[in-house]
């Protein structure tokens, strides 16, 4: 699995508060996006994200990961 796409995944949905929402963005579905996560978490060793029915919330881990996410996905922007 591509270990960029799952991060970005991670950012945009913590960013955006819903992982429809990074679907649509990322012109995919939330299923696939959801994958993507889990994934990570699986990489990491740790759950980042908090799922409810009406809110997406990074875990402590998550929020530990987040400021050294950002800047490593900036680096590879185009």
């Amino acid at each position: 699995m591509d270990r960029l796409k799952a991060m970005g995944a991670f950012v945009r949905a913590v960013e955006l508060g819903s992982l429809s929402a990074v679907a649509r963005e990322m012109a995919t579905t939330q299923p696939t996006v959801s994958k993507l996560v889990a994934w990570l978490e699986g990489e990491v060793g740790a759950r980042l994200l908090e799922r409810t029915s009406q809110r997406l919330l990074p875990t402590e881990e998550g929020a530990r990961l987040l400021p050294s996410a950002k800047p490593m996905l900036g680096d590879y922007e185009v």
